[in-house]
């Protein structure tokens, strides 16, 4: 399976299991993450520690998109905020389509890489969504 965009390079990486980690970083004396991540803090031009995050929060909020989808997804699909655990990070993402209905403000859920879509050569593609995690039994 492939990504396509908006697939964001260096992102996020996908664990053997299909579980995702985010590709943050730690700068400043705050330690303060920043994701996606950047090589260098912004406020200091000082190198930036690269950290990766487990990718599980909650939901801040979530829309369900009717009109044609971009990139192959299919329609109709679900994309909101998440904030993630313990990192003070609020992602942006797409839902996965089996658990969009059930979705709340508050709803815990985490990232994994499923096949959603088709890419360009019409072969599925593996894309990272956010699931509740009442679904993941």
């Amino acid at each position: 399976m492939t990504g396509l965009p908006p697939e964001l390079a260096g992102a996020y990486r996908v664990l053997d299991d299909r579980h995702v980690v985010l590709l943050a970083a730690r700068a400043g004396a705050d330690g303060a993450l920043t994701f996606p991540r950047r090589a260098w803090n912004a406020a200091t031009l000082a190198p930036a520690e690269p950290v990766e995050v487990a990718a599980v929060g909650r939901v801040y909020s979530h829309t369900t998109v009717c009109a044609k989808a971009p990139y192959g997804l299919p329609t109709p699909y679900a994309v909101g905020y998440v904030d993630i655990d313990g990192t003070g990070l609020r992602v942006f993402g797409l839902f996965d389509q089996d658990s969009a209905a059930a979705l709340a403000p508050g709803q815990r859920v985490e990232l994994v890489a499923r096949p959603v879509g088709v890419g360009n050569d019409g072969a599925a593609c593996l894309r990272p969504v956010f699931r509740r995690l009442e679904d993941a039994a």
